[in-house]
């Protein structure tokens, strides 16, 4: 009876899971009797292959199919195993979240679209914001995706606004991960209109003596504002009768009062009726002048006449 070899058809094989495969095993020349050759199989999992917490998806798996050979049967030596590599058709489970920036992970081995949804905080609408889309879409090897989110400029003071961002229904094989919403806020680059005014209308001082004089805003005006004053003497009243009075007053971003102090010099003139009227200078953007807008400071006069 004739020497023969037996031999795979081919070294390697594909099939996809779900799928068969058609494996060939040949002699090398007719063997004139029954031939019984043995199969085995061995399952191999590449030893590199690693599992992530993102992806229940197994690494790439094989059948080694090897012969035992019967009395007057060789193995040939172009091909004495055949390996039959197993194409996974499944999907990784993936989770979706907002970060800062792009950050790797575990593709989706699919087109994903994530549906997203924006609410405005703290007064924020529609007009306030623009850029966010109603989703993102992966393609099957990307795992970041960004959009440009743009906050509109207007004139109107509106602090503490803030737009949440979240999640729509998610596909499947899709779970939401920490951090499942983001929120940005919107800083506010515009100042509150404010108004100024005099503590009081009037005032009242002896000569010889002080009272202090107050300016008042009519809310915390969020950035630093000068308010201009002048000093204008009458009933004879001049720059030799009183002092004290600025040339303006400063109020820091989160003031709202100040102060000065106003002195009646004293001298040894019968000056009845002497008085100092008060009022704001050309005033900053953004402030206007309230009731009262001047403020009258009556000098009471302590000299007597004299009489000839």
């Amino acid at each position: 009876m004739p020497a023969v070899e037996v031999s795979f058809g081919s070294g390697s094989y594909s099939v996809s899971e779900g799928s068969t495969v058609t494996v060939t095993v040949s002699l090398s020349a007719v063997p004139e009797r029954e031939v019984t050759v043995l199969l085995s199989a061995t399952v191999t999992v590449p030893l590199s292959a690693t599992l992530t917490t993102t992806t229940s998806r197994r690494p790439r798996r094989s059948v080694r199919l090897t012969v035992s050979l019967a009395a007057g049967v060789t193995a040939a030596a172009r091909t004495t195993t055949a390996t039959v590599a197993i194409d996974d058709d499944d999907v990784p489970q993936v989770e979706v979240s907002f970060v800062r920036d792009g950050d790797g992970g575990a593709g989706a081995e699919r087109e994903v679209t994530v549906a997203l949804s924006a609410t405005g905080l703290g007064g924020a609408d529609a007009a306030d914001f623009s850029g966010v889309p109603s989703d993102v879409t992966f393609a099957a090897d990307e795992t970041s995706q960004q959009f440009v989110f743009t906050a509109i400029g207007d004139s109107v003071d509106d602090d503490n606004e803030s737009v949440r961002l979240s999640f729509g229904t998610l596909p499947a094989g899709v779970t939401a991960a920490a951090p499942t919403s983001a929120t940005v806020a919107i800083v506010d680059d515009d100042v509150p209109a404010v108004e100024v005014s005099f503590g009081s209308g009037s005032y009242s001082v002896s000569e010889g003596s002080t009272v202090t004089v107050t300016v008042s805003l009519s809310a915390v005006p969020e950035r630093e504002v000068v308010v201009l004053l002048s000093a204008a003497g009458l009933g004879g009243a001049d720059a030799a009768d009183f002092s004290g009075v600025p040339s303006d007053v400063t109020f820091a971003a989160d003031e709202t009062s100040q102060q000065f102090v106003f002195t009646a010099i004293g001298d040894s003139v019968d000056d009845d009726n002497e008085s100092v009227r008060l009022s704001f200078g050309t005033l900053p953007a953004g402030v206007t002048a309230a009731a009262p807008t001047t403020a009258t400071v009556a000098i009471d006069d302590d000299d007597v006449p004299r009489w000839r």
